[in-house]
């Protein structure tokens, strides 16, 4: 909805500016793809091993693999049972040391 709404705006302003009107297409796939981006780019100087969002846990973010890198967010209890389940890492679906978002970050 915000992305909709900075569309909307910005055409406004644009047909303000110019006096014509102006295409806003919004797609949602665009829109979620927009929202994650800020994770899955660096500046060129930027170095890869950034620290992760504590206040997500420490889960969400890029994570080096074996021949590259892979964005990982599972910040509900369905999507980190699933992505425990998925990783053979059963036992910490149930480890009290995981069962809340914030308790997750100093174990990650």
């Amino acid at each position: 909805m915000a992305l909709a709404v900075s569309s909307v705006l910005s055409a406004l302003f644009a047909r303000e500016k110019s006096g014509k009107g102006q295409y806003v297409g919004v797609s949602l796939l665009r829109s979620a793809l927009t929202i994650q981006s800020a994770r899955m780019i660096w500046a060129d100087s930027e170095p890869k091993d950034v620290g992760r969002d504590m206040r997500s846990g420490g889960l969400p973010g890029i994570h080096p693999t074996r021949e590259s890198w892979l964005y990982l967010s599972a910040n509900t209890p369905h999507f980190w049972k699933s992505l425990c389940e998925l990783t053979g890492l059963h036992a910490l679906v149930d480890d009290e040391r995981f069962d809340t978002v914030r308790k997750r970050g100093p174990h990650i």
